[in-house]
């Protein structure tokens, strides 16, 4: 069987087993603390200092059930200092410990960071979670690692590169503390779990191709609904579209069928908000009010599964009428959900701010730079 599985699906490290959250690891700048532009030097020593939005009421929660560690790569402050620079803001003592890279000798990403930090606890890697700002450093670093991440980002600027690494993020850190909940109890499954899900229930290399390209979609369309201030979850997004098609070489025919298969598959292995993902992403799902998509991520995906033809990104009528060429006699059925799917779209576009003639573009540049 071919399989094709893109690399950055397969960290250096296949995260362990996961563990219950022992520990929480923080970066410093602009995670817990603003680095200010234009400031130079040890920040103990700035004229002004301030802590990121949220994280003072984050690290107090979270404090009470944890032990909290910096991980940072700052070079110009020593551990005193930087602790002199936490107790600026009144966050000095949630902090057990600073591992900072001039002292360990090695910085994030590197996986010896990390490695450093988890035999210095004496933990393993799925009893720890990082926190950060940082796609690189912080997140693919602790992915690699197999410790799972948490990315925290207060601007709509995505550099990445990849598949989304991180198991949540989220725009302001007070948030933290229900995350970290989430999290524990482990309801979404890591990237690393998603591309083991993939190779063992599809073998198509063109399914593969668009299952990808959906999940990314549905991600970007969820973090630009998130962006304007819709209350939703772009990993889940992400998940569903990834993991939505799981029956589909054994479903081919477009009927509410498609998607049962994938969703008890995913019930039992407890992830009961993707299996909704996938019995609602079916094309004539819209039309059965107990099927229909309901949740802002079951609409996201399933509008990202009409964009997608293979792995190409065209928009839902064209996706539609090829449809209707190879189900003729499902034309009623078609016409009914295309309607319904229009309205959903417009909805869509409202709640983004962004035009179909905007938005295409936007998520061909996307993905395409992904690929």
């Amino acid at each position: 069987i071919f399989v094709i599985i893109p690399e950055y699906f397969l960290p250096d490290i296949i995260a362990c087993m996961m563990k219950p959250i022992k520990v929480i690891l923080f970066d410093w700048g602009d995670t817990v603390m603003r680095a200010l532009p234009g400031s130079q030097g040890p920040m103990f020593k700035w004229k002004h200092v301030e802590a990121m939005p949220g994280i003072q009421t984050a690290l107090q929660h979270l404090a009470a059930k944890y032990p909290l560690y910096l991980a940072t790569n700052a070079a110009d402050s020593s551990p005193l200092e930087i602790h002199a620079a936490l107790a600026r803001v009144g966050v000095d003592d949630y902090f057990t410990d600073i591992f900072t890279a001039s002292k360990m000798g090695c910085a994030k990403p590197q996986i010896n960071f990390y490695n450093h930090i988890l035999e210095t606890l004496n933990l393993s890697a799925g009893e720890v979670v990082m926190v950060g700002d940082d796609l690189t450093a912080d997140i693919a670093g602790a992915f690699n690692a197999g410790i799972r991440a948490i990315w925290v980002q207060a601007n709509f600027f995505i550099p990445m590169c990849s598949h989304p690494l991180q198991s949540a993020e989220l725009l302001i850190a007070d948030q933290l503390p229900s995350v970290i909940e989430h999290i524990q109890h482990h309801t979404l499954p890591e990237l690393d779990e998603c591309a083991e899900l993939l190779m063992k229930h599809v073998s198509h290399p063109g399914l593969h191709k668009h299952v990808f390209t959906v999940s990314l979609v549905a991600y970007f369309l969820a973090r630009l609904a998130q962006h304007n201030g819709l209350s939703l979850d772009p990993i889940l997004a992400h998940r569903g579209g990834l993991l939505h098609d799981l029956d589909k070489l054994e479903t081919v025919n477009p009927d509410n069928k498609h998607g049962a298969e994938t969703a008890r598959i995913l019930n039992e292995l407890g992830y009961a908000q993707l299996a909704r993902i996938a019995i609602s992403h079916s094309a004539f799902t819209i039309l059965d009010p107990v099927t229909a998509p309901n949740t802002l991520e079951e609409q996201i995906v399933y509008l990202a599964d009409k964009m997608c033809e293979g792995d190409k990104i065209v928009d839902v009528d064209t996706r539609f009428a090829n449809f209707r060429k190879r189900y003729p006699n499902d034309l009623s059925l078609f016409n009914q959900s295309l309607s319904l799917i229009n309205k959903m779209e417009s909805d869509l576009h409202l709640s983004i701010a962004m035009k179909n003639d905007k938005l295409m573009p936007y998520l061909q540049r996307k993905v395409s730079f992904i690929g």
